[in-house]
């Protein structure tokens, strides 16, 4: 039940995040603060789901366990690996979130 309230406010929160996004994009400006934290709470919501649908196991896979974590763990890793490179190339939060923008 907790699974579908969350799939919920998941849909809400991401079409309303969509459509800001959109309109920030349409008149070429930075995202502001609320957007930003609208995106980041978006993607908490989506990694608490998958961690909720793999705990429940709301949609059961037929694949080895161990498998199954050891893959896991190097996607984790890989993103994380790219997650840390990202932030230091742009050597900012604030540019990775999209509220500074630098010009030509």
């Amino acid at each position: 039940m907790l699974f579908y309230v969350g799939l919920g406010i998941l849909l809400v929160l991401g079409i309303y995040v969509l459509l800001k996004t959109k309109r920030t994009y349409d008149g070429r400006k930075a995202f502001s603060k609320e957007l930003s934290v609208g995106w980041w709470i978006l993607d908490a919501v989506y990694s608490l789901l998958v961690i909720l649908s793999s705990l429940y196991t709301v949609w059961p896979i037929p694949i080895n366990e161990i498998i199954a974590l050891v893959g896991g763990s190097i996607m984790l890793g890989v993103g994380g690996i790219i997650m840390v490179a990202g932030m230091i190339e742009f050597r900012s939060l604030g540019r990775i979130s999209g509220l500074e923008t630098s010009t030509l």
